[in-house]
């Protein structure tokens, strides 16, 4: 798991991107996943948005009746145990599992609009660069306190290898949609 803590105006985000074991771990090894997971979860501040994203090797598969809180209606296929130990695990935590919301992947909507003659083109934000990230972070000034996150400029220097895909995602995001995803 990689964590990281941001503060965009007045808006806290914790993001958490994970690897959940995959279908051939023990199941120790996966309640010990959700329990670190769920650890992480308690330090949130109040206020915070979080986002947690990554493989969690499960398969929600379908909405039943009266889950629409945590998943919404287009989930795909057959629901297997670590679907419902995710679902479980989103409904403690207020959590939603957010791509059973929309239909169809990302390229689905892709070849849609293209194949679509009487939709206006979408005007396209180009995703944010590796390199518009690095010379960001080379500017952060060393010795300084933390900000309310409590993570050092030290920290996401040295971090930014481990951290530059979520951070490069979580940026080209709010490009695209112009807003900060909630929780």
């Amino acid at each position: 798991m990689a964590i990281l803590r941001l503060t965009i105006g007045n808006i806290k985000i914790f993001v958490i991107q994970v690897h959940a074991p995959t279908s051939d771990s023990a199941e120790e090894e996966v309640d010990l996943f959700y329990d670190m997971l769920d650890n992480l979860l308690s330090s949130k501040t109040t206020g915070e948005k979080v986002i947690i994203f990554g493989d969690f090797n499960a398969r929600i598969g379908k909405s039943k009746l009266g889950e629409n809180r945590t998943n919404g209606i287009y989930g795909v296929g057959v629901r297997n145990e670590r679907g419902e130990k995710l679902l479980d695990f989103a409904l403690c935590n207020n959590l939603k599992i957010m791509n059973t919301f929309f239909e169809g992947n990302g390229m689905d909507h892709q070849t849609e609009r293209r194949n679509t003659r009487e939709e206006e083109p979408e005007l396209r934000v180009p995703d944010i660069l590796e390199q518009e990230i690095k010379q960001a972070i080379k500017q952060l000034k060393k010795n300084k306190a933390p900000g309310d996150d409590d993570i050092t400029n030290e920290v996401i220097i040295s971090g930014l290898d481990v951290l530059m895909s979520t951070i490069k995602l979580l940026f080209s995001k709010i490009l695209k949609e112009k807003r900060v995803p909630s929780a």
